[in-house]
């Protein structure tokens, strides 16, 4: 029998995959914020052009403008936390950078644990796989 499982990628930390990935990420981190600028000044807008702000359908556009800065306000901040947390890794450690979906045969008897927990690819700065671990 085959089932799916989800495969850790990870990048090896060096002086140039640090700068590479903290440059990707402050990259999407500035699209974010731009974006969260973009929303709150639709949300100006709405309100400008809004003549009743005590309607229930406007406070709830007004609210989902809210929740919307609020999700992307903490996606930028998480990003800060990644770059913090790339910035502090050692040399040699591995940062995760997705998964990516593999199909691993199962038969009965085999352990589940040594079958579908060990996989692990390593990949440079450039996405090249340097080792794959458990294949």
């Amino acid at each position: 029998m085959n089932i799916l499982i989800k495969v850790p990628i990870f990048v090896k930390i060096t002086k140039k995959s640090k700068k590479k990935i903290i440059k990707e990420i402050k990259e999407q981190q500035e699209e974010v914020n731009k974006i969260v600028e973009q929303v709150k000044s639709e949300k100006r807008t709405f309100l400008l052009k809004t003549l009743t702000p005590d309607n229930p359908q406007v406070k709830a556009k007004l609210q989902q403008y809210d929740i919307t800065i609020k999700n992307l306000q903490k996606q930028s901040a998480d990003m800060k936390g990644m770059i913090d947390t790339i910035q502090n890794s050692e040399e040699g450690s591995l940062y995760p950078i997705g998964q990516l979906d593999a199909v691993v045969e199962i038969k009965k008897g085999d352990n589940l644990d040594e079958k579908i927990s060990d996989f692990k690819i390593i990949v440079n700065e450039n996405r090249d796989i340097i080792e794959i671990i458990g294949d």
